[in-house]
């Protein structure tokens, strides 16, 4: 018997388990609709004032989240360029701080009578600490404009912390605004005991089994 042929079933379960854990998510908004529905009306982004704005959301009090990703819809007003971007941010006492991590939507948004369902998964995956603050910013770096759509999740929605700016000027916040549709995801990280079991697992099961190929050998 090989033990090498012996122990890959063994390291490839052991890497299921890591993928697995890696893969667990946390929704930390969810203001879509039934079948990813959502509001007519929205934001409005860029434009010659280079309007920019966004939600904040709030982590739980969970620790070893990291920012997986997030879903939420759009349309254009304007035919081209057609170039979104939305920013994850840190909290910069109380409006929008450092950016994490920033996507770019390019071609993907369709006009406005078809409004998009967009997502994107984190390439970074920058962790977030627990019960606190986060922000999404969208802008254009074109005079193109966009529609960010509200939810649909009741006549006000879900409230949350809004930001907004347009030319040089700094954030301004408002406490009171309707969420846009939005799905928030985070990833959870694996405990160091889960990893540590994980070890002693393996170990056990390649010791058992280089012990059987030495009594058959």
């Amino acid at each position: 018997m090989n033990p090498i042929r012996t122990l890959s079933p063994v390291v490839l379960a052991a890497a299921l388990v890591l993928a697995n854990s890696a893969r667990a998510e946390v929704i930390l908004v969810d203001t879509l609709g039934p079948d990813n529905s959502f509001n007519a009306v929205g934001w409005t982004i860029g434009t010659s004032s280079n309007i920019r704005q966004g939600p904040s959301f709030v982590t739980p009090d969970t620790p070893g989240l990291f920012f997986s990703g997030f879903e939420t819809v759009f349309s254009r007003v304007s035919r081209r360029p057609n170039e979104l971007v939305i920013e994850l941010r840190e909290d910069g006492g109380g409006t929008p701080g450092a950016v994490l991590e920033s996507f770019l939507f390019l071609d993907v948004v369709s006009q406005a009578a078809s409004p998009s369902v967009i997502s994107a998964s984190s390439v970074l995956r920058p962790r977030l600490a627990a019960n606190t603050q986060y922000w999404l910013i969208a802008s254009t770096p074109t005079s193109n404009q966009f529609i960010w759509h509200l939810n649909e999740l009741g006549e006000f929605g879900q409230l949350t912390p809004h930001a907004f700016t347009s030319g040089d000027a700094p954030f301004s916040v408002n406490d009171r605004q309707p969420m846009p549709a939005l799905r928030v995801k985070a990833g959870v990280i694996p405990e160091p005991s889960s990893l540590v079991s994980l070890g002693i697992g393996l170990v056990l099961v390649g010791g058992a089994i280089a012990r059987r190929w030495r009594s058959r050998a």
